[in-house]
């Protein structure tokens, strides 16, 4: 379980930095790693993956989804 303090120092840490674009995947390891312990970044999450939209008929990017295990 995350403490407070790691969870401050997180916030502290990202707020008014950078920008969404360019900053995201760094933004995502980091909380993954440092606030909830993930050690295997590779093997939880994937990054600007394709999906289809509800409406069918375009595609949209997915920021982030994390992969559970089967």
């Amino acid at each position: 379980m995350t403490d407070k303090k790691t969870v401050e120092e997180f916030v502290r840490h990202w707020t008014g930095k950078g920008y969404e674009k360019g900053e995201s995947q760094i933004f995502w390891i980091d909380l993954l790693q440092n606030v909830y312990g993930v050690e295997n970044i590779s093997a939880f999450i994937t990054f600007e993956e394709q999906v289809k939209k509800i409406e069918l008929t375009a595609q949209g990017i997915l920021d982030a989804r994390a992969k559970y295990p089967e």
